[in-house]
C-alpha cells in the first residue's frame, strides 16, 4: 500500500515515524518507552511493568477512572490497547481518520498524567493474575521458557514463577518505575494514517511530552553468553497425550547485517517448513506424521542469529519424524538448498510482504519493528525490501546454517507423556545433526 515514512525528532526529546498513507480510513498511534520486563529495578517485582500497562488506560489528569477513559476513546468506534515486552512497553490507539487529533490527545494525557489509582491498582493485579492463569496453559511457552532460561536468558520465569513474585509488587512499585522510565528521552512514537496536511498538528499534540518527569534514555538489555546443554528439557505431562518439541541453535556472525541475516533464513524456513511441498513440513505431511510442525529465526543487531524447529507429535510418529528431520538437516549441511527452491521461495516472500502491508496497522508495525531492534533507532524503507533478496544464494543460506552446526550451542526440549529416557533419545538422535 503507498506510503511514506518520515523520521521526525520533538523538541521535548522525542523521535518517531510519522507514517503517510494517503489512502487510509483509519489512524494508527502508538508511544513506546524503554520501560519493559528489563527495566524493572528489582527483578523480585518482575511484574511491575506488566501491571503498569494493565493500567495503560486508568485514571488520568481528564478523567476519574478507567471506565470514563474507555467510554471517552469508544465513543466513535476507536481501539485501545498495549503490552510489554522485555525492553518496550507500548500504548496503542487505532480510531477512523475524523476523530484523530481527539485520541492522539487523550494518549498524550495518558501517558503524561496518570493517577494510579489504589483501587485500579488492585482490580489489575487481579486481573494479571487472571491472564498469568490462562497464559500458563500455553504449553509452548512453558517449555521454552524453562529452555530459555537453560541458555542464559534473563526474564525466562514460567507463568506460575511471575505470578509468585507478584506478590511482592506494591502501586508505589508502579509509580517508581513509571517516574524512572517514562520521559519524552526515552519515547518512541508511531503515527500512521492519512496524515497529508496534518503534521505540523501532529508534532504540536506529541510535544505534549514535555510534561513527562524528567530521565535519561535507558539501553536495550544485553545479549546473554549462549549457554547450550547436552541434555534435553523434559516436562512431563501425563494427560497430555501428544509431545511438544523444540530445538533451537545459536550463532554468532558479524559479516552479515541483521537484515540480511533475517532474509536468508526467512528464505531458508521458506523451503524446509512453509507449504505441503516443504523439505521438512510438507514431507512430514505427506507421510501422515505431523499437523503442526514449523521453523523460526530470531536476529539480532550484534550478528546474534537463532533457528529454531518445534513441532506437536503423537508418540506412535516421533521416531519417524526425527528421523526424516534429521536426514533433511543433514542434507541441508551436506549439499545445501537448489537454486530453483531459493528462487521460488523468495519469490514467494516478496509477493507476502506487499500483501501483508495492505492497511496501516501492519504498515506501522513493519516499521515499528525495523526501527526499535537497533540501540540506535534506524529507518528502513519498505520500497527496498525487494532488494535485500537480491544478493541471496544457496552459499549464503548455507553458511548462515553452517555457523549454527559448528557453533553447537543447542538444545532440546519435550514436554508430554514423556519419560527421562525417552527424551533422553529423542535428544540423541537430534545430536546426530552435529556430528561430522
Amino acid at each position: 500500500m503507498e506510503h511514506k515514512v518520515e523520521e521526525v525528532k520533538l523538541k521535548c526529546g522525542a523521535k518517531g515515524l510519522l507514517i503517510d498513507v494517503p489512502e487510509s480510513p483509519v489512524y494508527c498511534m502508538e508511544i513506546w518507552f524503554r520501560a519493559g520486563d528489563a527495566t524493572v529495578r528489582d527483578p523480585k517485582r518482575f511484574e511491575a511493568a506488566h501491571i503498569m500497562e494493565h493500567m495503560a488506560c486508568g485514571a488520568n489528569a481528564q478523567h476519574d477512572s478507567m471506565q470514563e477513559v474507555s467510554r471517552y476513546i469508544e465513543k466513535n468506534g476507536a481501539y485501545s490497547n498495549a503490552f510489554t515486552g522485555r525492553d518496550y512497553l507500548g500504548y496503542e490507539r487505532v480510531c477512523p481518520d475524523f476523530d484523530w487529533e481527539r485520541i492522539l490527545e487523550q494518549l498524550v494525557i495518558q501517558v503524561t498524567t496518570p493517577k494510579f489509582l489504589e483501587n485500579e491498582f488492585k482490580a489489575e493485579v487481579g486481573n494479571v493474575e487472571e491472564e498469568m492463569q490462562f497464559r500458563s496453559n500455553d504449553k509452548w511457552t512453558e517449555l521454552t521458557k524453562v529452555m530459555g532460561s537453560k541458555f542464559g536468558f534473563k526474564y525466562s520465569d514460567t507463568y506460575p514463577e511471575r505470578l509468585e513474585k507478584m506478590k511482592a509488587v506494591r502501586i508505589s512499585d508502579i509509580r517508581e518505575h513509571y517516574a524512572r522510565t517514562h520521559s519524552a528521552k526515552n519515547a518512541v512514537f508511531f503515527v500512521a494514517g492519512n496524515i497529508g496536511t496534518n503534521k505540523k498538528k501532529i508534532i504540536g499534540i506529541l510535544e505534549g511530552m514535555a510534561d513527562l518527569p524528567d530521565a535519561s534514555k535507558f539501553k536495550l538489555c544485553d545479549y546473554p553468553i549462549i549457554k547450550g546443554f547436552s541434555k534435553p528439557v523434559v516436562i512431563n505431562k501425563e494427560d497430555i497425550p501428544n509431545i511438544y518439541l523444540y530445538c533451537e541453535l545459536f550463532a554468532l556472525d558479524r559479516s552479515y547485517e541483521q537484515r540480511e541475516i533475517e532474509s536468508n533464513l526467512a528464505v531458508l524456513n521458506k523451503v524446509l517448513s512453509d507449504g505441503d511441498h516443504s523439505r521438512i513440513y510438507g514431507k512430514a505431511r505427506q507421510g501422515g506424521l505431523a499437523y503442526v510442525l514449523g521453523c523460526q529465526r530470531t536476529t539480532k543487531e550484534n550478528g546474534h542469529y537463532s533457528w529454531s524447529l518445534y513441532c506437536q507429535v503423537g508418540s506412535d510418529n516421533i521416531d519417524k519424524l526425527l528421523e526424516h528431520i534429521v536426514k533433511e538437516v543433514k542434507l541441508l549441511i551436506r549439499k545445501g538448498l537448489k537454486r530453483s527452491e531459493v528462487e521460488e521461495a523468495i519469490t514467494s516472500i516478496k509477493g507476502g510482504l506487499r500483501m501483508d502491508n495492505q492497511t496501516a496497522g501492519s504498515i506501522l508495525n513493519w516499521n515499528a519493528g525495523w526501527y526499535t531492534s537497533h540501540e540506535k533507532e534506524r529507518v528502513y524503507n519498505f520500497e527496498e525490501v525487494d532488494s535485500w533478496y537480491d544478493d541471496i544464494t544457496p552459499e549464503s543460506i548455507q553458511e548462515l546454517f553452517l555457523n549454527l552446526i559448528k557453533t553447537k550451542k543447542w538444545g532440546a526440549g519435550f514436554l508430554g507423556n514423556v519419560t527421562e529416557i525417552q527424551a533422553n533419545k529423542w535428544n540423541k538422535k537430534l545430536a546426530e545433526i552435529f556430528e561430522d
